[in-house]
């Protein structure tokens, strides 16, 4: 089962306390709370409306999987929000698991350019990434970026996520 990574553009409460006890409310702390591999956290103070709802986000990638028809792996990535922001995107990439040795191995980007697609004023974008099959384990890597509406903070949040590894054994054409 694949992991998913979340990103939340989000709002919390919380208070700067002033100088004589006083406590200034228009200072309210502003979050991306990220989940999942390959991704961060980042937390500050701006002056923004504190009654906007949160905005979450998740990018997540499928299995790689063989078409016996044309002989060829894809992988899906695809990014939703359950708000529409001003743009997201998301690149995918096709992985397959090289070693040198049984112990040193390593994640290479399979043949094929790897390109974002965009969508403005949406919840939802996806896009693939396909490559010749060879027999060997592949995964799937999604990363999404969305652009947070007006008087969000932060301007734009970027997650990464690494699907899991699965063994693929090309059957050609006889």
């Amino acid at each position: 089962m694949n992991q998913t990574a979340n990103l939340k553009l989000s709002v919390s409460s919380a208070a700067k306390i002033l100088g004589d006890g006083l406590v200034d409310t228009t200072q309210v702390e502003y979050s991306i709370e990220a989940d999942g591999l390959g991704v961060s956290f980042d937390s500050y103070y701006a002056e923004i409306d504190p009654t906007l709802p949160p905005i979450h986000c998740e990018v997540d990638t499928d299995w790689p999987h063989y078409n016996s028809t044309t002989n060829i792996i894809n992988v899906h990535g695809w990014l939703t929000c359950d708000h529409p922001v001003p743009r997201l995107g998301v690149r995918t990439e096709l992985q397959f698991k090289s070693c040198l040795f049984i112990f040193i191995c390593w994640w290479t980007t399979a043949i094929n350019p790897t390109v974002w697609d965009y969508r403005l004023f949406g919840t939802y974008v996806e896009t693939n990434h396909a490559a010749p099959c060879e027999d060997g384990e592949y995964r799937g890597k999604a990363t999404g970026k969305v652009w947070s509406p007006p008087d969000y903070v932060p301007l734009t949040a970027q997650a990464i996520i690494n699907g899991d590894s699965h063994d693929i054994t090309c059957r050609y054409f006889e």
